[in-house]
Protein backbone atom coordinates (compact mmCIF):
# COMPACT_ATOMS: atom_id res chain seq x y z
CA UNK A 1 0.00 0.00 0.00
CA UNK A 2 1.15 3.52 -0.57
CA UNK A 3 -0.02 6.39 1.59
CA UNK A 4 0.67 10.39 0.35
CA UNK A 5 2.23 13.21 2.89
CA UNK A 6 -0.80 13.31 4.66
CA UNK A 7 -1.03 9.54 5.41
CA UNK A 8 -3.73 9.24 3.30
CA UNK A 9 -4.30 5.60 1.03
CA UNK A 10 -3.47 6.57 -2.63
CA UNK A 11 -2.49 2.74 -3.98
CA UNK A 12 -3.11 -0.56 -3.26
CA UNK A 13 -1.09 -3.45 -4.63
CA UNK A 14 -2.58 -6.79 -4.60
CA UNK A 15 -2.93 -10.43 -6.09
CA UNK A 16 -5.62 -9.30 -8.53
CA UNK A 17 -3.98 -5.92 -9.37
CA UNK A 18 -3.65 -2.29 -8.56
CA UNK A 19 -6.29 -0.27 -7.14
CA UNK A 20 -5.79 3.41 -7.00
CA UNK A 21 -7.44 6.07 -4.72
CA UNK A 22 -7.07 9.44 -6.55
CA UNK A 23 -9.42 11.19 -4.36
CA UNK A 24 -11.42 10.99 -1.07
CA UNK A 25 -14.62 8.37 -1.50
CA UNK A 26 -13.10 7.16 -4.70
CA UNK A 27 -11.78 4.03 -5.84
CA UNK A 28 -10.78 2.67 -8.88
CA UNK A 29 -10.42 -1.18 -8.70
CA UNK A 30 -7.85 -3.12 -11.35
CA UNK A 31 -10.50 -3.97 -13.44
CA UNK A 32 -10.90 -0.21 -14.31
CA UNK A 33 -14.45 0.38 -12.51
CA UNK A 34 -15.10 3.50 -10.35
CA UNK A 35 -16.73 3.29 -7.22
CA UNK A 36 -17.59 6.24 -5.51
CA UNK A 37 -18.74 6.35 -1.91
CA UNK A 38 -21.37 9.02 -0.34
CA UNK A 39 -20.53 9.71 3.27
CA UNK A 40 -22.59 11.55 5.98
CA UNK A 41 -20.15 12.04 9.26
CA UNK A 42 -17.66 9.66 8.92
CA UNK A 43 -20.31 6.86 8.06
CA UNK A 44 -20.87 5.35 4.26
CA UNK A 45 -24.35 5.60 3.32
CA UNK A 46 -24.30 4.49 -0.30
CA UNK A 47 -22.39 4.17 -3.41
CA UNK A 48 -21.85 4.37 -6.93
CA UNK A 49 -20.19 1.23 -8.65
CA UNK A 50 -19.72 1.28 -11.82
CA UNK A 51 -23.39 2.38 -12.41
CA UNK A 52 -24.81 0.12 -10.05
CA UNK A 53 -25.90 2.22 -6.92
CA UNK A 54 -25.97 0.77 -3.55
CA UNK A 55 -27.50 1.39 -0.52
CA UNK A 56 -25.29 0.69 3.22
CA UNK A 57 -27.54 0.48 6.25
CA UNK A 58 -25.04 0.51 9.24
CA UNK A 59 -25.37 -0.53 12.87
CA UNK A 60 -24.79 1.45 16.07
CA UNK A 61 -21.57 0.75 15.97
CA UNK A 62 -20.94 2.01 12.34
CA UNK A 63 -20.37 -1.53 10.79
CA UNK A 64 -22.62 -2.07 7.23
CA UNK A 65 -25.25 -4.99 7.83
CA UNK A 66 -26.93 -4.78 5.13
CA UNK A 67 -26.32 -3.35 1.51
CA UNK A 68 -29.24 -2.90 -1.14
CA UNK A 69 -29.72 -1.70 -4.32
CA UNK A 70 -31.73 0.77 -5.85
CA UNK A 71 -34.65 -1.45 -5.43
CA UNK A 72 -34.35 -2.16 -2.22
CA UNK A 73 -33.47 -5.61 -2.49
CA UNK A 74 -30.58 -7.09 -0.51
CA UNK A 75 -27.51 -7.44 -2.18
CA UNK A 76 -25.61 -8.11 1.08
CA UNK A 77 -26.27 -9.57 4.64
CA UNK A 78 -23.44 -9.88 7.28
CA UNK A 79 -24.01 -10.32 11.21
CA UNK A 80 -21.32 -10.51 13.82
CA UNK A 81 -20.98 -12.06 17.35
CA UNK A 82 -20.52 -9.39 20.13
CA UNK A 83 -16.61 -10.32 19.81
CA UNK A 84 -16.32 -8.71 15.62
CA UNK A 85 -16.37 -12.58 14.40
CA UNK A 86 -19.03 -13.06 11.28
CA UNK A 87 -21.16 -15.11 12.52
CA UNK A 88 -24.04 -15.07 9.24
CA UNK A 89 -23.12 -13.84 5.47
CA UNK A 90 -24.78 -14.06 2.19
CA UNK A 91 -24.04 -11.87 -0.94
CA UNK A 92 -20.48 -10.84 -2.43
CA UNK A 93 -20.89 -6.65 -2.46
CA UNK A 94 -18.36 -5.33 -0.23
CA UNK A 95 -15.98 -7.40 1.90
CA UNK A 96 -13.91 -4.44 2.56
CA UNK A 97 -15.47 -2.74 5.22
CA UNK A 98 -16.50 -4.94 8.51
CA UNK A 99 -17.46 -4.63 12.11
CA UNK A 100 -16.94 -0.88 12.96
CA UNK A 101 -16.82 0.00 9.61
CA UNK A 102 -13.43 0.47 9.00
CA UNK A 103 -11.85 -0.30 6.15
CA UNK A 104 -10.38 -4.05 5.96
CA UNK A 105 -7.12 -4.96 4.33
CA UNK A 106 -8.30 -8.43 2.75
CA UNK A 107 -4.50 -9.53 2.69
CA UNK A 108 -3.99 -9.41 6.59
CA UNK A 109 -7.77 -8.99 7.72
CA UNK A 110 -6.76 -6.15 9.27
CA UNK A 111 -8.87 -2.65 9.98
CA UNK A 112 -7.81 0.54 9.44
CA UNK A 113 -8.55 3.57 10.19
CA UNK A 114 -8.62 6.55 7.83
Amino acid sequence: MSYDYTGIRVKKDGSGGITTYPFSGYEIDPSGVVTKYIKIGNEIVGASKGGEKLFYHNDHLGGVNVITDIWAARVQLVEYDPWGKVSREEGVSEASRRFTGKMCYAATLSAISF
